[in-house]
């Protein structure tokens, strides 16, 4: 297994909050309102990084797929047999948390409208029946999938079917082995 870089949690937090220095601790996760569909970035983590997602330890945990629209990743071919495994699993996500997570590496079609519903005095919704919707209905996931071979837990975003498929996503290929041994 190679490990990150030893400075990822620097760079991870400068290219959210370049003007800011990274806290000690874990990375910052941002928290997202349950009852509103947000625009958020997500915790990026290099593959095969000890897991420090959420609020406790994970000894023997690490990240797979931990992707964002600015650090660059592996691409290559994944078995569709593999790919369906993964999609079963993401049927049943774990870990889950408030909030959705939309796809940072798609590309938002310029022309498209997003519109808003009012929220009862909380300020305004998403209307779930517009353009941006509807676009970010088909890219967006909460939750994780795990799955553990030889000691070893991956925890997956359960984006990373969506990684593999439209963005060509080649997870690590001792991930792949633990998916394709899992029942």
């Amino acid at each position: 297994m190679n490990p990150p870089g030893a400075n990822w949690k620097e760079e991870y937090f400068t290219c959210i909050f370049p003007s800011a220095a990274a806290p000690e601790g874990p990375p910052v996760v941002l928290s997202l309102n349950a009852a509103q569909v947000c625009e958020s970035t997500v915790a990026y983590f290099p593959d095969l990084a000890p897991y420090s997602y959420g609020h406790y330890s994970h000894p023997s945990v690490v990240h797979v797929g931990w992707l964002d629209g600015v650090h660059p990743f592996p691409k290559g071919y994944v078995d569709s047999r593999l790919i369906e495994k993964m999609k079963l699993l993401a049927a049943k996500p774990v870990e889950l948390y408030r909030g959705k997570h939309i796809c940072e590496v798609c590309v938002q079609p310029e022309d498209l409208i997003k519109t808003y519903i009012p929220n009862r005095g909380n300020g305004k919704l998403v209307d779930p029946e517009s353009q941006w919707a509807k676009w970010a209905a088909q890219r967006w996931s909460n939750g994780e999938i795990r799955v553990g071979s030889d000691g070893i837990t991956y925890a997956a975003p359960v984006l990373i079917v969506h990684y593999i498929k439209d963005h060509g996503y080649l997870p690590p290929a001792q991930f792949l082995e633990a998916i394709d041994k899992a029942g």
